[in-house]
């Protein structure tokens, strides 16, 4: 019986992973017949998850010790960076941005390796049976290591200067609430290298530069999202974009 269950979860884990779906926290693609066939949806709605007052924790662990400060959450910019992409580039224009957040209250993460479907009964309840396309911060922190595959084109004296770079990584859903059927998964890894001298101590709330750093890591999210809606190839490990 152990053997038999072994293989069962030894063949699921395998279909999983042919999908790029590692739970909430991997790829699905669209084929292009799919791709093809969003545009005869009635409706896509796209809304954005908040967390909390609408303020995202940003982890500087550098220098040392770590401290958390909070700035607004980058996902409203990739949402509408996104969405005017998808019509402009797509047609789609039966999408509709939904203004107001839908708010995650648990204290456990939306976003989890284990659990494709969390989030959705909430969605469901603001819903109902749509076409939803979901956004949400999955983590942002700044710190002089990177946690993301190293670029060997990065030259050597760049590696070894120790600068303080924001990391920002996401995700976006389409999903047909009606059977909680995610139809399209992406997920950003985005570093803004080489902040400027001026936020190599601590940075304050508010600050100015930290802004335009989320700013531009929004920009290369959405980015990225873009290029993985258009993809129908087989699932590719992510690697970083600068």
């Amino acid at each position: 019986m152990i053997i038999l269950v072994a293989k069962a979860c030894a063949v699921a884990a395998c279909i999983l992973t042919s999908l790029g779906c590692i739970g909430g926290t991997g790829r699905i693609n669209l084929s292009d017949h799919q791709r093809r066939n969003l545009s005869s949806l009635p409706l896509i709605q796209a809304v954005h998850w908040q967390y909390g007052e609408g303020l995202i924790p940003i982890v500087q662990y550098s220098p040392w010790p770590p401290r958390t400060i909070y700035s607004v959450d980058p996902i409203t910019m990739v949402k509408k960076q996104l969405l005017l992409n998808l019509v402009s580039q797509h047609g789609l224009m039966n999408i509709q941005a939904v203004e107001e957040p839908a708010f995650w209250r648990h204290e456990y993460s939306l976003i989890s390796p284990c659990c494709m479907k969390r989030g959705m009964g909430e969605l469901q309840d603001l819903f109902g049976n749509a076409d939803i396309l979901e956004f949400a911060s999955e983590n942002v922190f700044l710190s002089d290591k990177s946690p993301y595959p190293v670029d060997l084109g990065l030259s050597v004296d760049r590696l070894l200067r120790r600068k303080i770079n924001l990391y920002f990584s996401a995700r976006a859903r389409l999903i047909h609430l009606q059977d909680r059927t995610v139809l399209w998964q992406g997920r950003c890894q985005v570093e803004v290298l080489d902040m400027p001298d001026e936020i190599h101590e601590q940075v304050e709330p508010g600050n100015n530069i930290l802004e335009q750093q989320l700013s531009q890591a929004a920009q290369q999210c959405s980015t990225q999202l873009l290029e993985q809606f258009q993809d129908s190839g087989p699932i590719r490990s992510p690697s970083p974009r600068r």
